[in-house]
């Protein structure tokens, strides 16, 4: 699982370099160009990364019907609505 954390870690490190310094103006068009391509990649690997069983399995994803009742079930409660259903 580290080797997951650690690669989402470097990679959302390059992208953020990259979201960073696209506006240096003394990049040309073509060097802009493939800095958005470089991000979409990157995002293309993070979201892979992500719906990976290993990550899933590390965030305790099968709970998430769990956790959206419980989070909707708070929401509800503190803006005064009181859903019977949950």
């Amino acid at each position: 699982m580290n080797e997951i954390l650690s690669e989402i870690t470097a990679l959302t490190h390059i992208r953020k370099y990259l979201s960073d310094t696209m506006g240096n103006p003394n990049w040309d068009r073509k060097i802009v160009n493939e800095m958005n391509h470089t991000l979409l990649l990157i995002d293309k690997k993070i979201v892979e990364l992500i719906k990976s069983p290993e990550f899933k399995k590390y965030i305790n994803y099968d709970n998430v019907k769990d956790v959206i009742k419980e989070v909707v079930k708070t929401n509800n409660i503190r803006s005064g609505i009181i859903d019977r259903k949950m």
